[in-house]
Formats: C-alpha cells, structure tokens, sequence
C-alpha cells in the first residue's frame, strides 16, 4: 500500500523539484520509503533518492538526491512506499525487470499474487522478493495489458513500457485505490490524490462547476471521471489507461482509455444461486485478505457487516493455529449519545471470538474547525462531522501500530443493506404484480427494521418519485445556493442515476456511481491519513459478481435487510448480532462537535468566501446559528476550506 506519483512533460521537460513535492505530499501514504526514476529524451534512466528513502538503499550510494539532480528528464515516476509484504529494501520502488525497459510505480495489493507467483514460475520467471511488486512486473512482461484481469486485488498503478514508448496505467475493478491524471497533447501528470498533481504550476486550478452542482444539490461524488477541479481527471475503476510517448514528435498520442472489467446485470438474476456459494466466497475473500507481513486487525462496530468479518476472520486464524487474542478491533463509542452508540454489540462480538478490543471514545483533535480543515485536505471535496469519529479510532489504530485493517464497507451495496433499498424493492414488486408478497414484504419491514409504517411510505414515496425527491432537493437549492449552481447541474443523467428503471440498473449504479465509489474514496484517504491499509473483504470482485447474481427476493426477506447474510451466519455469531432490527450504519453525534466551531470563524469564511459565486452567504449565515451541524453547513465549509487550501478560483 503505497502513493504514486508521475510527470510527463515532452517539450518544457519535468521540474524535479515538482515531481519531489508531489511525493512529499502524500509521505502519509507512504512513510517507509521514497523513490524516483527518471528518463532523459534519450530515454536513459536515472534513479534518484529522497529524505525518506530508507537507509538500506540510502546506504548502497547507488542514487543521487533527487534535489540533487537538474532539470533535463522528460520523464519521471515517484513512489512513496507503506510496508505490508517483505518489509525489507527489497520492496523498493519504482521497481524494474532485470532488463530495465519496464518500470512500475505501483499502489495497493494484489492478494492472490502467491498463486500467480507460482504460475510463473512454471513459465520461468525468477523472483527475489516477497512482495507482490514483482508479480505485477512479470504478469505485465507475460500477459501485457491484460495481466490485470488475473489479479484479485485493489491496485492503482503506471508501467514505462521502453520496448515500444508506451505508458500503461490502471485501476482496480471497483475502486479500493485512486488514481488521478492530467493530460495534454505533450503532458501527463498522475498521482494518487489531487494534492499530488496541482504541485505542478502548469495545471490550472478551477472549480468543476457541473461536479459541484451534484455535490451540493444531491451530495452525489465520485458519480463519473471528473473531479472538483476542471481537468483533473480519475481513472474510473475497472478501466485501464495506454498511451504512446513520442519523445521526437513531442506528443502523447493514440491514448485509450477503456474498461477492463464490468459486473454482469441481468434483469432475471440466477434462481439456482445457494447461499453457501456467498458464504464460499466471503471466505476465501477473507483469507486473502488475511494474508500481510505486517500486523492487522479490524474495525468492528457491531453492526451485522463488521461482525461477519471479525467472527469469519477469528475462525480462520484459529484454524492457522494463531491466537484469536493478538487480533485487535477498534470500535468507536460515545458515551450518553443514545443510537449513535454500538459499544454492547461491538463488546459481545467480541467476547465471543476472543479478540483483543480497543474501545475508542473519539473527540475532534485541536479545535474542531482545524480538524475539519484536515479532514478537507485528505478526503479532498465534500466532508462530513461524522468522520472525526471514524478518525479518530484510526488515529487509535495507528498508535497501535497496526499497519493493516479489515472493515465491512460494502456489503449494504451488494445485498440492499441500506433501508431505502425497501422502497426500490417494493416498486419492483408493484411493478410485477406481486401484490401478495408486497403487502407481506411491506408488514414484516416494519416489524423487523427500525422504520415506522409512516417512516416506511415516506421512504417509498422520497426515493422512487422523482417529483418528490427533485422538489425537495430544488427547495433547499433555491434557499441557500446560487441560481448558477443549478443552471450547472446536468439534470438528465442525476435522474438517470437517482431513478433506474429496474431493480437491477439501481445495483448497478449504486455500485459504479452514486454510492460505493464515494465510500471507497473516503475509506482510502481517511486510512492513508494515517499510513493504515484498509482491506475490504465485501468489494472482492468475485464475490460482487456472485452478489449480483442473487435474486433480490433473497436479499430482503421476511422483511431483513441483507437476509442472506443472516441465514449463512445464524447460529454462527450471538443472535443479537445476526438478527439485529435497528441498523445505525455511518453514525456519529455531529451536534456536539458541530456546535464547537467558533462564530468568528464562520464569519471570515462568509465575509472572504471565495465560494460566493455558489452561496446564499446570508442564509448560510443565519443557518449556521440555527443549525450548525446542518448538512447545507457542512456543504459550505467543505467547498470554502477547499477553494483555499487547493488555491481553486471560482470558474
């Protein structure tokens, strides 16, 4: 688990210097090791060493400072290295085949790389590490493009390929990892995150006024390839990058960008499906995910979700002869805070398996506006009071030294976790004139979730009427934004990913656009930020594409969210947990700290907002002393303290 960084600059040439601050940038990514290589117009490579480098390499006197170096390559990668396989030098980065034509600067894990090790090996192929690096070099030098669809894994990643000139550059099927870019005619500059590619001067800082318009009105994303800053694009998952560098010419040309990977929707999905295929599956994601050289454990919030995997996981080490006592969960608690609470469910799965808890009682670090700042600078775009809690447990976990976690992000996706999933499976019912079962569904969702009869029509009629749903969200846009923020939201594709048609498109987009996207960026950046790998059992592809094949009457039943999950673990795991009614999911008492933001600071960033152009500043002002904690409020300081620590103008 690491960050990535890369300049391609054809006629001006690269700025050493830029290609050094994009990796400082992100050392939080990657604190271990630092390095660079680099490419003249001749294309001969030179590496380089940073301050961080670590001694092993540093005390060989192989590389240069990379400060050291002047400005005359036109091509350079950076790596920032976080240890999780073999932890010695020899995971070094950027990393290279024995020939030196193919050079890798490499972001995540490829699990399954023990098995593809051993298959290359039969086809000759020699390794000297224990890390997944050199898999990743050698699929490349034997499959070439399409190494990427022998990985089980998350990975962000750019090859130099010096056989033919050729950049290849690619993402994981479902996101786990980034990957940003900016490309010209003559220029490409990538990165891990966004912080990365605006240290270089040639990129313009502009607000994305399209991208902000679905952020604001729908608190949608991450929904496509564009990012809050005009021109820096993402990678979308499951899609690869290749494009041909014509030093000479001093052009990049024939790029393609195009998807590698998609998962299978079909309206009738398979009826022959069991769930000890789902329970299969969930296992062997897990014992990948188990496998690190360096120490690992788990959040746990005793939710259904992070209960099946710690439950799942404490099984497996048991099975390995390992301690179930030496694995450590970290669960948030807060103290008179009511439903936003899970201590006593996180305390029995606990118990239960024999884990080593650490319970967490999190409050905003410093002030809780320079928090938030931090929380902005790392997340990137819209950020919620709710992640101080999420951070501060991960803060815990880092003093820790836990270096790996498990967590249960995006299992609600994949088996209609959430509960605006009932009214887009009681439409689809209707649809199908399945009155008989509709009525049941609808009886038993009120006897086995935490939704009231009333609560549960308004559920159906918010997310599965657009009229509804549009006039509510054009209510609050008319009150506190500018008329530009509408005028700039494209109205037709919101609709068409706010209102599928099927039951099945709703997956689909749930799981490309409106929903796991944003989750997986948020979990990555809040890990990184505190140099933790998040692992995330429930976004294995296989197990996705098994997911959607299970018929949707399987996934709510009885009235249960997630039933499948329940029957493979009933009898498994305390029935409090299996059979849980009152979901909290991502909960957290933002009042209390909403309401520790000073007045003071509120009116400098009114009275000097950069983001007027976007905000009824005066409402803003009078929301904020009503309601500080109000979604609108966290919207405004989000894009504000953004603008001005990104140094974005308004477009």
């Amino acid at each position: 688990m690491c960050g990535i960084a890369g300049i391609v600059d054809l006629k001006k040439g690269i700025r050493t210097g830029e290609l050094e601050s994009m990796t400082k940038v992100i050392s939080h990514r990657g604190p271990d090791d630092e390095g660079y290589i680099l490419l003249d117009r001749n294309l001969r490579t030179q590496g380089a060493i940073g301050n961080d480098t670590c001694a092993a390499i540093k005390g060989k006197n192989l590389f240069p400072m990379i400060e050291d170096l002047q400005d005359e390559y036109v091509i350079g990668f950076g790596h920032r290295r976080l240890s999780i396989f073999d932890l010695s030098e020899a995971g070094h980065q950027p990393l290279s085949d024995k020939t030196g034509k193919i050079w890798l600067t490499y972001n995540g894990e490829v699990y399954n790389f023990p098995e593809i090790r051993s298959e290359l090996k039969e086809r000759g192929y020699d390794f000297h590490t224990g890390a997944d690096t050199e898999v990743v070099v050698a699929s490349y030098l034997e499959w070439g493009e399409q190494c990427v669809t022998h990985f089980n894994g998350m990975w962000s990643f750019a090859i130099w390929d010096g056989r033919n000139h050729k950049l290849f550059c690619s993402r994981d099927r479902l996101g786990a990892k980034p990957f940003h870019y900016f490309l010209t005619e003559d220029k490409f500059i990538f990165g891990s995150e966004i912080k990365e590619i605006v240290q270089c001067a040639d990129v313009p800082r502009v607000i994305n006024e399209e991208v902000l318009a679905a952020n604001l009105i729908y608190n949608l994303t991450d929904y496509n390839d564009r990012t809050l800053i005009n021109g820096i694009m993402a990678l979308l998952p499951g899609y690869n990058l290749s494009a041909r560098i014509n030093v000479q010419e001093q052009k990049i040309t024939d790029v393609n960008v195009y998807r590698y990977w998609d998962v299978v929707m079909t309206e009738e999905q398979d009826t022959e499906w069991e769930p000890a295929m789902i329970e299969k599956e969930i296992d062997r994601s897990i014992k990948y995910r188990l496998r690190s050289d360096a120490p690992l454990g788990a959040l746990l919030s005793g939710g259904l979700d992070s209960s099946i995997l710690v439950t799942k996981a404490c099984g497996q080490l048991k099975e390995r002869g390992e301690n179930a006592a030496d694995f450590q969960t970290f669960t948030a608690c807060y103290e008179n805070a009511g439903e936003h609470d899970e201590t006593k469910y996180a305390k029995l799965v606990n118990r239960y398996n024999g884990c080593s808890e650490n319970l967490v009682y999190p409050r905003p670090s410093g002030s809780v506006e320079k928090h938030f700042e931090e929380l902005v600078w790392h997340l990137e775009g819209i950020t919620y009071f709710s992640f101080f809690g999420v951070d501060e447990v991960l803060r815990a976990v880092e003093e820790k030294k836990i270096r790996v976690i498990l967590n249960g992000q995006g299992s609600d996706e994949t088996m209609f976790g959430y509960e605006r999933y009932y009214a887009f499976y009681f439409k689809e019912l209707l649809k199908k004139l399945k009155f008989g079962r509709f009525l049941k569904e609808y009886k038993l969702a009120v006897k086995n979730s935490r939704l009231t009869f009333r609560e549960l029509c308004m559920h159906f009629a918010y997310f599965c009427f657009p009229m509804v749903r549009n006039g509510r969200k054009s209510s609050m846009a008319a009150k506190y934004y500018t008329p530009v923020v509408k005028k700039n939201l494209s109205a037709k594709q919101i609709n068409q990913l706010l209102f599928p048609k099927t039951l099945d498109k709703m997956l689909y987009t749930e799981l490309h656009n409106t929903q796991l996207t944003h989750i997986l960026r948020f979990d990555d950046r809040l890990y990184m930020k505190h140099s933790i790998e998040s692992r995330v059992p429930f976004i294995d592809y296989e197990y996705v594409e098994q997911a959607c094949r299970i018929p949707s009457g399987k996934k709510i039943h009885n009235g249960y969210t997630k039933s499948i999950l329940r029957q493979i673990m009933d009898g498994k795991m305390p029935d409090e947990i299996t059979w849980r009614k009152d979901k909290v999911g991502f909960s957290s008492p933002v009042e209390r700290w909403a309401e520790k933001i000073p007045e003071a600071y509120m009116d400098d960033l009114i009275q000097n907002a950069r983001s007027g152009k976007y905000f009824n500043l005066k409402e803003i002002k009078t929301l904020f002393k009503k309601c500080p904690a109000h979604t609108v409020i966290q919207n405004f300081l989000s894009v504000e303290i953004f603008m001005r620590l990104f140094d974005v103008e308004a477009a």
